[in-house]
């Protein structure tokens, strides 16, 4: 099958094709190290694809799971030794060390998708084990000192680049803070990001792409929402006279506005949310220059309340208590209605945007307690909800 062959290269270009004890790594050309990358990725994405078959449905088989374990327990012992490989002082040659980088990188991806979505994951709000966290923390390391140059000779303002620099220990998991699984999947895809985006051919400056990234990737630093709102505050200055300026701001939010984001994902889980931050900014600067000038808001402008309500997350009230919402999430996720997602992390998600009569903010540490160990009186009003929905449905 091509998975278990995909494997079993993977296992020999491990253990021998480029086994520093076997294979003599710093004389391979740039030519060969190219071709083997490409058939890495070519193996990584057939074993991508049989992982996510093996997780997709609610039940395994066995064997399926026996398998799983089996890849897993392969992978985590190739990512060990290719991690050894790397930090061999007998590998000199940059294009070797950026193959050795490349396949850790790579394995690595596959064992966190495992981790993530694997029938016995792990909690992605497990701290991650010392070990684990300072191979991950040199191979960030690594992948942001290649940035790091690049970085420098595509961002012409000196407050981004520095903005973004002084991230870099976070970003690389060095600050003295524990590190989940989260914040490791978070700081990979935020770094891979940014390493495509500045690396693109043809385009000498790319301020303006990278705070769109950093927006989309909810970048919730406070040092990064005063640097967005002093732009705009610095553009505004120069803009002359006061309905000059307040046009300007209108224009600005609107662009704001249409900034994508990536849902369900922040920087810093304990920090706002970034689009609040600079929302409840852009609503104070509108409050006062509409105030000071009586502006009346141009057609095909966005009215802004005081409060900037359409900046602030909306919650969605149910008429469920906190154990009914608990029943529903576990029959969903029993059910393999929910695929993609751990418990602990859909549990974190409903209780960001969800509320009840009783619970204008619901722990997300409390409704996955509640979802391992439901009551039956709460079994039984589920079950009453469900069957007036059905009732419902039939007059469709």
């Amino acid at each position: 099958m091509e998975e278990t062959n995909a494997l079993k290269w993977l296992e020999d270009l491990i253990e021998i094709r480029i086994n520093p004890a076997k294979t003599n790594v710093n004389q391979l050309s740039e030519h060969q190290i190219k071709t083997m990358l490409q058939t890495f990725e070519l193996k990584k994405h057939i074993l991508q694809n049989h992982l996510r078959s093996l997780v997709r449905h609610p039940t395994h088989s066995e064997r399926q799971r026996v398998k799983q374990s089996r890849i897993d327990q392969t992978l985590r012992a190739l990512n060990k030794a290719a991690y050894e490989h790397y930090q061999s002082p007998a590998i000199v040659s940059d294009p070797a060390k950026t193959l050795f980088l490349a396949i850790k990188e790579g394995i690595g991806e596959l064992i966190i998708f495992l981790d993530l979505n694997g029938k016995s994951p792990v909690d992605i709000d497990q701290i991650i084990p010392i070990q684990y966290l300072e191979e991950c923390r040199a191979l960030l390391s690594a992948r942001i000192s290649g940035i790091q140059p690049v970085l420098m000779a595509t961002v012409s303002d000196s407050g981004l680049l520095a903005l973004i620099l002084d991230s870099f220990p976070d970003l690389t998991l060095n600050r003295p803070l524990p590190y989940t699984f989260w914040d490791l999947h978070y700081r990979k895809a935020l770094v891979n990001s940014l390493d495509t985006l500045i690396r693109q051919p043809g385009q000498q400056w790319l301020d303006q792409q990278v705070i769109a990234l950093l927006v989309y990737y909810n970048f919730n630093k406070k040092t990064f929402a005063s640097y967005y709102t002093a732009l705009i505050a610095n553009n505004m200055q120069a803009a002359g006279s006061e309905s000059a300026r307040f046009e300007l701001l209108l224009f600005e939010y609107k662009n704001f506005k249409q900034l994508p984001k990536k849902t369900g994902i922040r920087l810093t889980p304990t920090s706002p949310d970034l689009k609040k931050m600079i929302g409840r900014w852009f609503s104070h600067e509108i409050s006062y220059l509409k105030n000071k000038t009586r502006w009346i808001t141009p057609a095909g402008h966005p009215t802004i309340p005081a409060d900037d309500n359409s900046s602030i997350d909306p919650k969605i009230k149910l008429d469920m208590s906190v154990d009914q919402i608990a029943v529903l999430i576990r029959v969903l996720l029993d059910c393999g209605v929910v695929r993609n997602v751990s418990t602990s992390e859909l549990c974190r998600q409903i209780s960001r945007w969800i509320r009840t009569e009783k619970a204008e903010h619901i722990s997300a540490d409390s409704l996955r307690r509640k979802v391992s160990s439901p009551e039956d009186r709460d079994k039984q009003q589920v079950l009453a909800i469900l069957e007036k929905l059905c009732a419902s449905l039939k007059q469709f």
